[in-house]
């Protein structure tokens, strides 16, 4: 009881210090959704915890006194985003400390969704802007590669363009760079997708670079299908493709494609970084191979 109590407070508490990082979050139209985010956390939080803490391990209390000591310093610094910082970490020593819920619970139907409570920890890092401006940096990045592609291949079909201060213009018509860079396709976003299922497939937490880098890709080839369609239909057909229903469905196969491609991303790096077996010829088990399972959680 003293556990639980202790938990409350402290969460309650640090979640003050992250409710203003939270509320920009949600000014910000690059971040739609940190409420899905958030209620997503909670729920597999609530899930996969069984009402047990491990008060031994260290690293829970290294984080709740790195999660102090980063919230005093957001009031010392007037920095919102140190406090959310606190956030992050006292919630990560929330999960660290909490026992893994047995796999033979009685919630069969949620069986799927339990998992170590740590394995959240991507959820939790991501309910933070990424600092210094980045996000806007990467935002632009992957736009413009998807627009230099996309013009690459247009002067491969043998289209006439050009772009001019963020409009793509064509003979007879132009195009926006809202226009073709839908905002369901937002790097952000992918990188919120891929993320959940790394999360959901219990993959290993310290892949995560690896899955928000697989966003940033999914995103690349999702805005460049789209652009590459509309573009297509209105020069080879001219058919506007941003009618309803036909943007509609237009949306729905790319996103298609860009999950199955997700999916393919998440088996790919699953291969990459799974545990491997040792040598079962000489019965050597090689310390690079048990580090190497150590590490990737075998």
């Amino acid at each position: 009881m003293f556990a639980i109590l202790f938990w409350v407070l402290i969460l309650s508490l640090s979640t003050v210090a992250v409710a203003p990082v939270w509320q920009r979050m949600l000014e910000d139209s690059r971040y739609p959704f940190l409420p899905l985010l958030v209620i997503l956390l909670v729920v597999l939080a609530l899930i996969r915890w069984n009402r047990r803490f491990a008060w031994s391990r260290a690293i829970a209390w290294l984080f709740i006194l790195a999660g102090i000591g980063a919230i005093a310093a957001s009031y010392r610094e007037h920095s919102p985003w140190l406090g959310g910082l606190g956030w992050s970490l006292i919630t990560l020593s929330f999960l660290s400390s909490c026992s893994r819920v047995a796999e033979d619970k009685q919630f069969s139907w949620l069986k799927r969704l339990s998992g170590s409570p740590f394995g959240l920890a991507p959820l939790v890092l991501l309910c933070l802007p990424i600092p210094r401006n980045l996000d806007t940096l990467i935002i632009g990045q992957v736009y413009e590669f998807t627009a230099n592609l996309s013009s690459m291949t247009l002067d491969a079909l043998s289209i006439p363009h050009h772009w001019q201060e963020g409009i793509l213009k064509f003979q007879s018509f132009e195009y926006s760079v809202k226009d073709l860079f839908p905002a369901w396709l937002s790097p952000l976003n992918c990188c919120f997708a891929l993320v959940v299922i790394q999360v959901l497939r219990n993959r290993p937490v310290w892949i995560a670079p690896f899955y928000f880098a697989g966003g940033l890709a999914t995103s690349f080839l999702a805005n460049y299908l789209f652009t590459m369609a509309v573009i297509i239909a209105k020069v080879n057909f001219n058919y506007d493709l941003f009618q309803l229903w036909p943007y509609t469905g237009t949306i729905a196969v790319v996103i298609l494609l860009a999950v199955l491609f997700a999916l393919s991303l998440d088996r790919f790096w699953f291969v990459t970084f799974a545990p491997t077996r040792p040598d079962e010829i000489s019965g050597w088990n090689n310390p690079l191979i048990r580090g190497w399972n150590f590490v990737s959680g075998s």
